[in-house]
């Protein structure tokens, strides 16, 4: 069975819509403002997205990816517990847009915490602070096998390390 999604339906629906927006104009002289049905068409599906929880990416095709709220805070606050015990190596993808985040890991497990911050602040453990740029937080010398990439904008993220 083949995999549906609205997301894919947008372009189509814009593109269709334009053309015969433009049809009505050059074979009844109606002027219909383009522009602003595009965008109208665009904003719905912005808001409808946010509102229903998933996202359109373009790789190859459009696809849905329905579990992008699991790893962002958004206008809100978060709270990210890696601190479970870890065998298989794993990699996380954190986004922080105008919220904040709590994240907490083990300082048992070899942790790597790749930070780009613009405009907010990235507090580490070792006390290191970023308010724009990048950073790369290590608690261990050995090879990590948590490797968190986070991107904080206009948002704040906290790491903190669990107590036993």
């Amino acid at each position: 069975m083949p995999f549906f999604s609205y997301c894919s339906l947008i372009w189509p629906v814009i593109l269709i819509t334009w053309g015969v927006i433009l049809l009505f104009e050059a074979l009844f002289g109606i002027s219909i403002p383009l522009f602003k049905i595009v965008f109208a068409f665009f904003l719905f599906y912005v808001g409808y997205n946010i509102l229903s929880g998933s996202s359109c990416s373009i790789k190859k095709q459009f696809y849905c990816n329905k579990n992008w709220q699991k790893n962002t805070a958004i206008f809100g606050e978060k709270k990210f517990d890696f601190s479970q015990n870890s065998s298989q190596p794993e990699e996380k993808n954190l986004n922080i847009i105008f919220g904040s985040a709590l994240l907490i890991i083990n300082p048992e497990i070899p942790t790597r915490i790749s930070s780009q911050t613009v405009f907010g602040s990235s507090d580490f453990p070792n006390r290191t602070t970023i308010t724009n740029g990048s950073y790369v937080y290590t608690n261990s010398t050995q090879e990590p096998i948590v490797d968190i990439s986070t991107q904080v904008i206009f948002g704040s993220l906290k790491v903190i390390e669990k107590q036993n």
